[in-house]
């Protein structure tokens, strides 16, 4: 099958659109966990668990950069289809609208809960409108921002939530629209660059690994990035910082790249599953044993790899479940976050295990999301949009609580960092990495000055947060407010 014969896919690909709903459940997941593993989030579980952290760490490894290859499979078919014109108009009905409504109506909802969740200590007023508009007061600071995992607490700095992945999205969407666009102007209608597809599985498996080898650049492409002037905050209104944006705009290439070749329209896929499986294995024991930085670059690569070609071998037929979960994926990823932290916050009082409580929140969320996208916003959009800004005047006009001590109770006081060991040893990776790239360091140097990075990194981390300890139990609400707008900007 020639490129030029195949000009648009001939329908959706069954299996990638079960991917991707299956990775959008596992994004609720995710968030489900959040509470329950003892970081800084929106609500936070006294009593986190070992397998919520672990289940916490495995799903952020792959869910992104799984849906932005899913996302930049389907680009190339849309813009032929469209046209550049009608691409773009599209992406910003489809992916513009939900950003605007869902950033100023949906995402506030979960940093006030987490106000709600420790009895509103920090902000002036608690009143929901007080709050909305403090919060929304601060989008003029939101580009300068330094938007870490506090972002994701009780703080009354704007940002995305969840919707920075829309943002970031539509920004891939509209640079490739214009490329695309100026591609066809200056060469015609003939493929570039992509001519041949791809014959056999084995071209598609050495392609994904030259994309999980393309991927080692990325630190060196952020560093370029962040210290380029005026492109942290260009990147940080498209939703992504330069340390992320490498990865993710890579692995939307390869999306584009793989339609390009023709792989699952063809029969190809990433193969033989086992092999990618015995990645999989070798990865989990990399970090395990906390040798997982030289398998960092190629993870992405490989649960993509992994991933994609299950689903092709096993879920390329449809069905009722299927289909109903494909359709409403996109709308379940839009709504699931504020429902996901408000269960949470109503299974604060109770005594159940972090493991149960998670398992309440995923079941439930998936549930409700389910319900509110398939009963609602999908068959009555203009009225689903309607009733979110008739819910944010309600909220305004209804809620007026009195502070309380909290959900919570009073935070504990640390013994230790909130810091896991694994995230001692990443940092220490990350710098180890650097030095390696400007002094190009042997084995044995490497070997060396390992153990000194991680006892600097530790150091660090522990008079940070006695620091912050510190300072927290010294100053007033209004003044522990200010202190943590501060320490954002």
């Amino acid at each position: 099958m020639s490129l030029a014969q195949r000009s648009v896919l001939p329908r959706r690909l069954d299996c990638l659109d079960n991917l991707r709903y299956l990775v959008v459940l596992a994004v609720i997941a995710f968030h489900s966990t959040s509470a329950y593993v003892g970081a800084t989030y929106f609500i936070m579980d006294p009593r986190p668990g070992e397998l919520t952290r672990w289940l916490n760490h495995f799903l952020l490894s792959f869910a992104m950069v799984v849906l932005f290859f899913i996302a930049g499979y389907f680009t190339l078919p849309s813009l032929e289809r469209k046209g550049a014109v009608g691409f773009i108009a599209s992406k910003l009905c489809r992916l513009g609208v939900p950003l605007l409504l869902g950033v100023l109506f949906l995402a506030p909802i979960s940093t006030y809960l987490a106000y709600a969740a420790q009895g509103f200590q920090g902000l002036p007023s608690p009143g929901y409108w007080d709050f909305w508009r403090t919060y929304m007061g601060s989008i003029r600071s939101f580009p300068t921002a330094r938007l870490g995992g506090e972002a994701f607490s009780a703080n009354t700095q704007f940002h995305y939530h969840h919707f920075w992945f829309l943002a970031l999205l539509l920004g891939l969407s509209i640079g490739v629209a214009l490329l695309w666009a100026l591609q066809r102007r200056l060469c015609g209608q003939r493929p570039v660059w992509v001519r041949t597809a791809a014959a056999h599985n084995a071209q598609v498996s050495l392609a994904v690994l030259v994309f999980g080898g393309l991927s080692t650049l990325s630190g060196a492409a952020g560093q370029a990035l962040a210290a380029a002037p005026g492109m942290r905050p260009l990147l940080t209104i498209l939703g992504t910082s330069p340390w992320q944006f490498p990865t993710m705009a890579l692995y939307f290439a390869m999306g584009m790249y793989a339609y390009r070749k023709g792989w699952f329209v063809n029969g190809t896929f990433p193969g033989p599953l086992a092999g990618w499986a015995v990645a999989w294995v070798l990865l989990q024991l990399a970090d395990r044993l906390g040798t997982r930085g030289a398998w960092q670059p190629l993870q992405e690569a490989i649960y993509i790899a992994l991933l994609s070609g299950l689903s092709f071998r096993f879920l390329g037929r449809t069905s009722r479940l299927h289909a109903a979960l494909a359709a409403n994926s996109y709308s379940m990823f839009i709504v699931h976050f504020p429902i996901v932290v408000l269960i949470q916050f109503l299974l604060l009082p109770t005594s159940l295990p972090a493991t149960a409580k998670f398992l309440v929140c995923a079941v439930a969320a998936t549930g409700l999301s389910f319900a509110v996208s398939n009963y609602w916003i999908r068959p009555f959009p203009r009225a689903a949009a309607g009733s979110l800004v008739a819910l944010f005047v309600a909220m305004c006009l209804l809620l007026h609580p009195q502070p309380s001590a909290g959900l919570a109770g009073p935070a504990p006081e640390p013994k230790a960092p909130r810091w896991a060991p694994r995230d001692y040893a990443e940092m220490a990776q990350m710098r180890l990495r650097w030095y390696d790239e400007q002094l190009q360091l042997t084995d044995t140097q490497k070997s060396a000055l390992r153990p000194l990075i991680e006892a600097q990194v530790r150091a660090q981390a522990e008079a940070e947060q006695r620091l912050r300890d510190t300072l927290e139990s010294l100053l007033d609400a209004e003044q522990r407010e200010r202190f943590r707008h501060a320490r954002r900007r």
